[in-house]
């Protein structure tokens, strides 16, 4: 999306025809492959300049306030993204997301490292390490970020609380970036300080969250769900062993996340009381257990091809395609069809599922782009 002089990788056409932080940091690296270099700079660098005084980052950046565009637009209202440009920090429940903190950093490490934009590394590692410094002093107890809110990561439907694995992962995955920034930089001390890090968090990571029994990653504190976020993201990335990878993906491989393909998040369906009520209100109570995400399925494209299984990782980007084809979109929800086996993009009386979706197409594209 074009404002002015700047590229900005917006999360949709419609209803989420907004900036937001994990829609385009994940969407970054896939975007970059895709040539889409300005774009995703620019974005990086106005959720930069937006950085609160002590270090927080913005969920959202719009004109509008998200609530009335996406509620305008599930009724084919669409609210132009325009200026003057507006940083938006907390949740529709009220409630800080720190989400933007870890992956927003980590993301821009990818970036750098991609591009070896050199002014950009020199600019923004200050802000980066202040994002990391806000989650170190709020959010930390025992090597962890573990004081999460109700409805603050990307599953924002539901109350996932206290120590997040995903959120952990995102945190792990951030202090091995900015290694590897400093690195970059020739910052010899830095790159070994957030290494040293970096390595320390994986020991409590392992001890706190790893399932022995079910052999993967626990969901969140007193929370037993399958999860497909956390286990995917750090098979992919590589902050398991590879005895652990393998354990994790044998364990998906043979739930119903991964059927009739990869792309549900959790299994099996959380229990209403700890679900939000907005959701619910557009008939999308199942938002992020029972309806499919192309993003994770991408992800675990990724995560088969980095333990070592090309075809695996080949079938599944095969059956992806083959559902874009279909509805001539990358759409952002599915539903299953039982009877069939089948997807189709989710469609209520309310609600809309939001095509093209900028999250989903970025991972695609880095998943079919190796």
């Amino acid at each position: 999306m074009t404002v002015g002089q700047h590229q900005y990788l917006v999360a949709g056409a419609h209803q989420y025809r907004s900036l937001w932080a994990w829609d385009f940091a994940f969407a970054s690296f896939g975007a970059l492959k895709a040539g889409k270099t300005k774009a995703v700079r620019d974005s990086f660098e106005i959720y930069f300049s937006f950085q609160r005084p002590d270090g927080l980052l913005p969920r959202v950046i719009d004109h509008y306030k998200i609530e009335p565009r996406v509620l305008l637009g599930m009724v084919g209202v669409i609210l132009p993204f325009k200026e003057p440009l507006e940083p938006q920090f907390e949740t529709e429940n009220g409630v800080i997301s720190y989400i933007p903190n870890v992956i927003l950093v980590w993301e821009a490490s990818r970036y750098v490292t991609q591009t070896k934009d050199t002014a950009f590394a020199q600019k923004y590692f200050t802000h980066a390490e202040k994002s990391i410094q806000w989650i170190d002093k709020h959010t930390m107890e025992k090597g962890l970020v573990c004081k999460q809110a109700p409805y603050s990561d990307w599953e924002d439907s539901v109350q996932r609380t206290g120590c997040v694995g995903f959120t952990n992962v995102l945190y792990g995955l951030s202090l091995r970036g900015l290694s590897d920034w400093a690195k970059f930089l020739g910052d010899k001390e830095k790159e070994l300080l957030y290494l040293n890090r970096y390595n320390q968090f994986l020991v409590q990571f392992r001890s706190y969250f790893w399932d022995p029994t079910k052999k993967v990653i626990r969901n969140f504190t007193g929370d037993d769900h399958l999860t497909a976020d956390a286990n995917l993201l750090a098979v992919a990335y590589h902050l398991m062993n590879r005895e652990d990878s393998e354990s994790i993906l044998k364990s998906l491989r043979d739930s119903p996340l991964w059927q009739p393909m990869p792309g549900r998040p959790t299994w099996p369906n959380y229990p209403a009381s700890i679900k939000s009520k907005f959701p619910k209100l557009v008939g999308l109570s199942g938002y992020h257990d029972e309806i499919y995400w192309g993003w994770i399925t991408s992800l675990a494209a990724i995560a088969e091809r980095e333990t070592g299984y090309p075809k695996k990782a080949e079938q599944i980007l095969e059956l992806y395609s083959k559902q874009i084809i279909k509805n001539k979109a990358v759409y952002e929800v599915y539903d299953l069809i039982e009877s069939e086996q089948s997807l189709k993009p989710v469609r209520r009386l309310l609600y809309r599922a939001e095509h093209p979706f900028t999250w989903s197409s970025g991972y695609f594209l880095e998943a079919a782009i190796p």
